[in-house]
């Protein structure tokens, strides 16, 4: 085994972006007419990852004037020339297969968007704490009473 990983190893590419499900990419693919070759672009989103190492695969979906284009590409081919993400897709699932029976805006994905923890923005959800939106504190409705909290917590929010 150790032969076949130095083999495979030549032929990985090192440049390919990192992209996952969901993404919405742009492949630029090398075509061979006659004598010529020439680039063509295929944009479309990704539905599936498949595989490691030199053999691994994705499945790129497009709708062109109403008919829909599935398209595999090895990920490591010399014949992919390029691959750029963009746009980020949210997902819960590692294949897409259910946006084969769905059409027009059924079919979008929403966008995922980098954001911090909430954690981090407000340190009242650190400590368990619910606040209520009618301003009663964190007394309110769901909220934990002054008893049930550590007395550095209650004594925090005597003013």
């Amino acid at each position: 085994m150790d032969i076949l990983d130095q083999v495979s190893a030549k032929h990985i590419r090192d440049e390919i972006p990192k992209f996952d499900v969901g993404d919405t990419v742009k492949c630029d693919v090398k075509v061979v007419e006659g004598s010529r070759e020439r680039v063509q672009a295929f944009q479309g989103i990704v539905i599936q990852k498949k595989g490691s190492g030199v053999g691994a695969t994705f499945t790129v979906r497009k709708v062109s004037q109403g008919v829909a284009v599935e398209r595999v590409f090895p990920l490591h081919s010399p014949n992919l020339a390029g691959l750029k993400v963009l746009r980020r897709g949210k997902v819960r699932r590692a294949r897409l297969f259910y946006l084969r029976g769905l059409k027009g805006k059924a079919a979008r994905i929403k966008e995922k968007t980098d954001r911090p923890s909430r954690c981090r923005l407000f340190p009242a959800w650190r400590l368990r704490i619910s606040w209520c939106s009618t301003g009663a504190g964190p007394a309110g409705r769901r909220g934990r009473s002054r008893e049930s909290m550590r007395p550095d917590e209650a004594r925090s929010l005597v003013r």
